[in-house]
């Protein structure tokens, strides 16, 4: 019977993997959740009682995109961070000295590494987690208040290597888009008459715009500059909405640092004494079940 109601919420839920799945048993009754709902449930209970404002709602939606999902995000980061260091050190014109590039590829290539450190701490918290709701045992409420400020903990960790990679591909993509305007605005008129090399770079910086497109534009005609002036511009929109990102993963640190410190207040009170029971209600009892949190 378990089964073919998990099967079922699967179903209906198709962007749900079995094994984010909680269930626990009430009176008898099968009710299925995801560790996300389990979390939410707790963070709520173990803030301030007063209800969550509409930026919190907003930071825990943000936080529900996922661990493997924000490990993709800075792994694309870095690959576009890579691209802009490449071509600003490879153009003579920005300014951009070897020890420039030197050092970014350091940064970025330590933060790669760190993103990957974080991401499989986070896997580790979560299996832990995740062995906790399958044990036929109710954890009691101090290994609970263990185990979720162990897991904030691993995520706040995650989100503040996220933010130091967004910080640089805001910075060197503001570099990148800067010299790009100013070459095209001092030099649009001597395109045609340009070195092959000064013409490649040009070529380089389109390709990059156009995120890898295999025609990259000719600069060299009116309408083609128009052309290149829109791509720059929604790579402004690009950045813009990664400073949004930026901001709203400061925002969420900071969440999570008050949230770790109120459930430390929690986790400090005992837990109340267990209430005397005849078998009849044990049988009422629940169990949390197998499940995964999707972030």
């Amino acid at each position: 019977m378990k089964e073919i109601i998990i099967n079922d919420y699967l179903r209906k839920n198709p962007d749900i993997k079995r094994h984010e799945i909680v269930t626990k048993t009430v009176n008898g009754r099968v009710i299925v959740e995801t560790i996300t709902n389990t979390f939410n449930k707790l963070s709520e209970r173990n803030r301030p009682k007063n209800a969550l404002s509409n930026k919190e709602k907003k930071l825990l939606k943000h936080l529900a995109d996922g661990g493997d999902s924000r490990y993709a995000a800075s792994l694309e980061s870095i690959s576009t961070s890579r691209k802009y260091i490449d071509w600003l050190a490879g153009s003579t014109f920005t300014g951009f000295s070897e020890s420039d590039k030197e050092e970014n590829t350091q940064f970025v290539e330590k933060r790669e590494v760190d993103a990957g450190r974080r991401a499989q701490e986070l896997l580790y918290v979560r299996k832990k987690f995740t062995d906790q709701m399958s044990s036929t045992t109710k954890p009691s409420r101090s290994l609970i208040q263990t185990l979720m400020m162990e897991y904030i903990s691993a995520v706040m960790r995650q989100l503040k290597v996220q933010a130091q990679v967004f910080g640089k591909e805001i910075e060197l993509g503001n570099l990148f888009s800067d010299n790009v305007k100013r070459f095209l605005r001092d030099n649009f008129d001597k395109l045609e008459k340009a070195s092959e090399k000064i013409i490649a770079t040009v070529g380089k910086a389109i390709k990059i715009l156009q995120k890898g497109a295999p025609k990259p534009l000719d600069v060299k005609g009116k309408e083609d500059h128009k052309k290149v002036q829109a791509l720059l511009d929604d790579q402004n929109k690009d950045l813009t909405v990664r400073r949004e990102e930026y901001d709203m993963i400061i925002q969420l640190i900071a969440y999570l640092e008050k949230l770790i410190g109120d459930m430390g207040k929690v986790a400090t009170e005992p837990d109340a004494p267990a209430p005397k029971v005849d078998n009849s209600s044990r049988r009422m009892a629940f169990h949390s079940k197998k499940g995964r949190d999707r972030r």
